[in-house]
C-alpha cells in the first residue's frame, strides 16, 4: 500500500508536515440550489499561500503539454475514470512549465487558491507553480 501524499509549508519556521487529511476540512453548505464549500480556520490559513504538495498526476487533456493537470492523493492506476474519494483529494494544477506524464509521485509548489465559488466541482487550486519528479 502506498502511503498518503504530504501537503508541506514551506517556511523556515514551519510546523510539521501537514497530511492531506487537512485538505479533508471542508464542508459543503447548500443554499439557492448551491452547494458551496465552507472551509476550516486550518485550510483558511492556507489561503494564497505557497505550499508543496506530493501527489499523483491526472491528465485532464490528450496531448504532451500537461501544464494543467489534476493532482490527486492516491495514485490513479492508469484508469482516468478511476477518481479518489471526493474533491478534498484533488487539487487542480497551473504549472509554468509543462512537465513530463508519470504516474510516479510528483512534487508541486506554488500558490494555493481555495475554489469557493467553481463551478468545476473542485475546491483547491495550485498556481503559478513548478513540478519537480
Amino acid at each position: 500500500m502506498l502511503a498518503a501524499a504530504t501537503l508541506i509549508v514551506p517556511d523556515a519556521s514551519a510546523q510539521e508536515p501537514i497530511e492531506w487529511e487537512v485538505l479533508r476540512g471542508v464542508d459543503w453548505e447548500y443554499a439557492g440550489g448551491t452547494y458551496t464549500p465552507v472551509f476550516t480556520d486550518d485550510v483558511e490559513q492556507l489561503s494564497d499561500a505557497t505550499v508543496r504538495i506530493v501527489g499523483y498526476m491526472i491528465p485532464i487533456a490528450i496531448g504532451t503539454d500537461m501544464n494543467h493537470f489534476l493532482l490527486s492523493s492516491q495514485p490513479s492506476r492508469g484508469c482516468p475514470y478511476c477518481m479518489p474519494g471526493g474533491p478534498s483529494t484533488l487539487i487542480e494544477v497551473r504549472a509554468t512549465e509543462a512537465p513530463e506524464t508519470t504516474y510516479d509521485p510528483l512534487t508541486v509548489t506554488g500558490t494555493l487558491k481555495l475554489l469557493k465559488d467553481d463551478t468545476s466541482g473542485l475546491v483547491y487550486r495550485i498556481v503559478e507553480a513548478e513540478v519537480t519528479l
